[in-house]
């Protein structure tokens, strides 16, 4: 039984973020873009509710997705290794019309800046690698659709919006970019709506709220499941810089294979965040790069399964990283989502269930925390015994 002080949780989708009565999922389409998109978002727009980029994230197949991060006074952020062939959308004096340009002079890779018109301004105003790159404009026809978040200008548009039509231009033969669009109008009606039924509620309206849906099945049937856990790097005192992945980890829900990767650091973890970790100071020395490591890692899991994480740190790490275009299913939010209350640590949710976690051959505190995640991912997909299912 939960505890009734606990206030009742929303359930909440963690694929599009978004509350699931106001799930996007079943409207965002699937594009096989020829064009790559490569978002270079600022960091204080990575959690905004309305954003975007997300809803670009899940609809197109051929699309990265880089948060930026200024670690100085200046406001520079640390170069990214964009692909050969990357063109900058954005509005400048001197930019091409994207209209106008041969198919032999179209950009291999458009590259947007994600955030609003004030936070792009200064990321690419701070980066001179930024403003390096080919530029090129668009001439939309109709002003933003995005009521809800106020655009300084006619040409300005929202980040999907203005990837929209730059696809419209360069692959006018490619079919959903109109349901992408439609995803993202439908986001904002959602909106509005909320945003109407809680002022009716606020003057003392009554709104009954609908009958809550069962919870879907965490995994689909024969979908091949791969578990992960991650540890980061220590972040500096003061530091806003995203943490670096130092431990890869993961097991085969269904063949129990695990893998084990320590990423090499100019600067390894000192002696204080190596106890915290568990780790062997020897075992460092086996530490390789992050592309082999990514490299291995996705030998290991194969094309496109499921990859379920416990903490959102490994989800949206595992997201940003993502070599191997899995299905993220966030085992937090599953558990929050059935049992309809906050969800404890991992260790008082795998106590409470009565589960035995298996030893596993994983160096470090990585080694627990993945079997714990490994229990609990075997309980929401039926292997373990209902009489379990108590929280």
């Amino acid at each position: 039984m939960s505890n009734p002080t606990q206030a009742p949780h929303r359930p909440h989708c963690y694929r599009c973020d978004k509350p699931a009565a106001m799930c996007l999922c079943a409207r965002i389409p699937t594009l096989r873009n020829r064009t790559g998109l490569q978002i270079l978002q600022h960091s204080g727009e990575r959690r905004h509710p309305l954003g975007t980029a997300r809803l670009l994230k899940l609809g197109l197949q051929n699309v990265s997705l880089h948060v930026l991060f200024s670690n100085h006074a200046d406001g520079t952020c640390p170069p990214v290794d964009l692909p050969t062939g990357s063109g900058l959308l954005y509005p400048s004096p001197d930019a091409r019309d994207l209209a106008e340009l041969s198919p032999d002079e179209a950009p291999a890779h458009l590259v947007v800046i994600d955030g609003t018109w004030d936070q792009a301004h200064r990321v690419y105003r701070d980066n001179a690698w930024i403003r390096a790159l080919p530029h090129y404009r668009l001439h939309p026809d109709a002003p933003s659709n995005y009521r809800i978040r106020r655009e300084p200008r006619f040409e300005c548009l929202s980040t999907l919006e203005a990837v929209a039509i730059a696809i419209r231009i360069l692959e006018p033969e490619l079919d959903g970019v109109d349901a992408l669009v439609g995803a993202f109008e439908g986001m904002i009606d959602d909106q509005i709506r909320a945003a109407a039924v809680s002022a009716r509620q606020g003057r003392g309206i009554v709104v009954t709220p609908p009958p809550r849906p069962a919870p879907r099945p965490a995994f689909r049937p024969d979908e091949r499941v791969i578990v992960a856990y991650v540890e980061p790097v220590a972040e500096a005192p003061n530091s806003h810089a995203l943490r670096d992945l130092l431990h890869l980890t993961a097991v085969s829900l269904d063949t129990g294979e695990v893998f084990d990767a320590l990423i090499r650091h100019d600067t390894p973890p000192d002696a204080y965040h190596q106890g915290r970790l568990r780790l062997d100071p020897a075992a460092l020395d086996t530490a390789v790069s992050l592309e082999d490591a990514l490299e291995a890692f996705a030998r290991f899991c194969g094309p496109a399964p499921a990859l379920a994480s416990w903490h959102l740190c490994t989800h949206r790490l595992l997201e940003t990283l993502d070599p191997v275009g899995a299905r993220h299913v966030l085992l937090k939010g599953e558990w929050a989502n059935r049992t309809r209350t906050r969800v404890p640590a991992l260790f008082d949710v795998v106590r409470g269930l009565g589960l035995t976690p298996d030893r596993l051959p994983v160096r470090g505190r990585a080694g627990v925390m993945l079997a714990m995640a490994l229990a609990i991912t075997r309980h929401l997909r039926g292997d373990t015994p209902a009489s379990a299912d108590a929280p």
